[in-house]
């Protein structure tokens, strides 16, 4: 074969191995996880997974409208809605995706729209957002500078050279690289950035899905409303020249220059703008004419800007406090509700009939909840809709724990009475959990649920870090079975019985998903709520053994072991601790001052190197007068020295155990003064 044969049959097999790997790594799942995004191409990860969800929504059908908005127009509207809805009026599909980004405003918009359109040109553009401006300037560690700034900064202004910097990091080695070499080098993702995407779930349409509440922000949602209240009401309050000011102000060169860059790609591309007021879920809150006019100025300035008609659906929309997410924006309750309205108000529909659901009233009236927790959800529950079972669907990822089918989960739940209940579940595995909701005494109202899964035999208040992503009612029914634990770990002591201060062998297997903090623990057998006695860390190994702190009180406990997660996962059979025991006596009862003790031992239960035999006058417990070390034998002797001080009288020989002072044995002994002719002789 010649050279040059040997070298075209190297590069052949080169090839052949780069295309396999590109073929593989789409598909490549670890725990039923793809690999991780590092945001290799333009430094935002949001950004990159919007514009690949985008193109996967483009390459299904056309995209009819593109929604631009802030994070409040990210979570507060539904593409999702909008499409069925628009399409059910239209009596054709109509397509909208959600393109809103946290950190956004108007001068961001053209800078997303940019890298939006490199993979689909969409027929309408839907500017949502607040009255709000963008500085002067573009600001540290915003959006904006993160967009310009990044590595794809510079190739705005060729479009060429931007399109193919897309594609090209769409090559699975190159979009991959840096989850490859942290997986090869450190044996984990170690540089994975963390984003929201962590506990945040983006749908097909680019909608950002929450179905959360935040307790902890009522307070500050109170000040945000009366603040966001006066600055509003600046536009109509103060004299003409700071109206002017104020306008000025807001639609700065640097926004307007941004506006009309929006408006000429826009023109480009053949597609319109409309403007969809909006604003912060506290100021959906506002409906009065006085709010409602004083934001008019900036709407119908911003239309005129952009050459765009105005869809504003704010008077006829109440928000709910169930609809709140947090200060800022709505959760996906409110996203539904208010897009249901906006869907019909575009197609020239009457408004549809609002869905009220009936909620506990620490939700109505944002009350203190000392049983929410970050991830608590609140799932929506129709009168008409099924009620055996309840299948949530929780957010996993690089950045959550996983639920694994051996997860010992339950679903706990506030009724909109207030009632609360525990419902035994099922992990199914990929973030699947199944909760047996057939006993749940559900009145005939579409009302609100509070659910946590919590570890098993925990209540409300126990929730666990687990985002839930998506959830459904279903008539499905399964027998209590079903719902039994099922677990591979186990959990063993070393053996049936242990004596007082010996330490406690425990071996354990069988743990998927070991965490640094997953332990094993001695309880009283039998007695679920009782304290643990003694513990141990397993330090991240699913088997293993390891000793427990020694037991000083005799009884009968059992191991537990327990996931940093989830709970008691496995428990021992029962072992006993009995108290340290030993026949100890000594050769002769009485003994001279000056003289010695023989003391024998034997039938040690527990024998230590640190054991010692010590003599103790009577009714003292920790001053020994003489002593010896036994060797760590379980029987033997020892000659302990009496003082020639000592006073005649009764005292006692105690053999004790570990080097402490756990008496396992005694015997009395009497010392007698010397005899007279040793005494005179002395």
């Amino acid at each position: 074969m010649t050279r040059t044969s040997l070298i075209g049959l190297y590069l052949g097999a080169m090839l052949a191995i780069v295309a396999g790997v590109n073929l593989v790594l789409p598909h490549l799942t670890l725990y039923g996880i793809a690999m991780p995004e590092y945001g290799t191409w333009m430094g935002v990860i949001e950004v990159e997974r919007k514009v690949r969800l985008l193109r996967d929504f483009a390459h299904e059908g056309e995209v009819d409208a593109l929604i631009l908005s802030s994070s409040t127009g990210d979570l507060g509207l539904s593409a999702e809605v909008l499409t069925r809805e628009l399409s059910a009026a239209y009596g054709r599909p109509f397509r909208v995706f959600n393109f809103g980004m946290g950190g956004a405003d108007l001068a961001t918009y053209p800078l997303l729209y940019r890298y939006a359109r490199l993979v689909a040109r969409p027929k309408q553009i839907w500017v949502a957002t607040p009255v709000s401006w963008s500085p002067p300037q573009v600001r540290k560690g915003s959006l904006d500078e993160l967009l310009l700034m990044g590595p794809l900064g510079r190739h705005f202004e060729h479009p060429s050279v931007f399109a193919a910097s897309f594609w090209f990091h769409e090559i699975p080695m190159v979009r991959h690289a840096a989850a490859m070499r942290d997986a090869v080098v450190h044996l984990k993702f170690a540089h994975r950035p963390i984003t929201n995407l962590d506990i945040y779930q983006i749908n097909p349409h680019g909608d950002t899905v929450s179905w959360l509440y935040n307790v902890e922000q009522y307070e500050g949602a109170r000040k945000l409303r009366a603040g966001l209240r006066d600055t509003n009401l600046k536009f109509v309050q103060t004299g003409d020249a700071e109206r002017k000011k104020l306008r000025d102000k807001v639609f700065n060169p640097r926004m307007i220059s941004a506006l009309a860059d929006l408006m000429s790609l826009a023109q480009q591309d053949g597609a319109s703008i409309a403007v969809i007021p909006f604003d912060l879920a506290v100021g959906l809150s506002m409906r009065d004419q006085e709010y409602l006019d004083a934001c008019a100025p900036f709407f119908d300035s911003l239309s005129r800007y952009l050459g765009a008609r105005a869809i504003d659906v704010r008077p006829s929309f109440e928000v709910k406090p169930y609809m709140v997410s947090d200060a800022m924006h709505m959760n996906t309750i409110g996203s539904t509700e208010f897009s249901r309205l906006l869907a019909a108000r575009m197609a020239g529909k009457p408004d549809p009939v609002p869905v009220r659901y009936a909620a506990s009233g620490k939700i109505m009236n944002s009350e203190p909840d000392p049983k929410w927790t970050t991830f608590t959800a609140m799932i929506t529950k129709a009168h008409d809709e099924p009620s055996g079972t309840l299948e949530l669907h929780f957010l996993q990822n690089w950045g959550l724990q996983l639920i694994r089918p051996d997860s010992f989960a339950s679903v706990a739940v506030r009724l909109a009475d207030e009632r609360e209940f525990v419902l035994p579940a099922r992990a199914m595995g990929s973030g699947i959990v199944l909760a047996d909701a057939s006993g749940l005494p559900l009145a005939a109202q579409d009302q609100i649920l509070t659910a946590q899964i919590v570890p098993q035999h925990k209540g409300l208040g126990a929730g666990l870090t687990f985002p839930v992503a998506s959830y459904r009612w279903s008539a499905d029914r399964h027998p209590a079975e079903f719902y039994a634990p099922k677990s591979h770990a186990r959990v063993a002591a070393g053996a049936r019985t242990f004596a007082a201060l010996e330490q406690i062998r425990a071996s354990w297997s069988g743990v998927e998903n070991p965490t640094p903090n997953d332990w094993i623990g001695a309880f009283p057998a039998g007695k679920p709520e009782a304290a643990r006695v003694a513990y141990a860390y397993t330090k991240k190994a699913s088997a293993g053994s390891l000793d427990l702190p020694v037991l000083f009180t005799p009884g009968r406990y059992e191991l537990q072991l327990h996931s940093d997660v989830w709970g008691s996962i496995a428990v021992s059979e029962p072992f006993d601790v009995v108290a340290v025991t030993a026949k100890v006596q000594v050769v002769a009862p009485n003994v001279a001052a000056d003289g010695f003790i023989d003391v024998a031992w034997s039938d040690l239960n527990y024998a230590h190197d640190a054991d010692w035999v010590g003599l103790f006058a009577d009714g003292t417990t920790s001053t020994s007068l003489a002593s010896r070390r036994t060797g760590g034998t379980r029987s033997g002797t020892v000659r302990l020295p009496v003082g020639k001080t000592l006073t005649p009288g009764d005292y006692e020989v105690r053999l004790l155990s570990s080097g402490g002072w756990t008496v396992a044995g005694r015997a009395r002994v009497s010392i007698v003064p010397p005899p007279a002719g040793d005494a005179a002789h002395s």
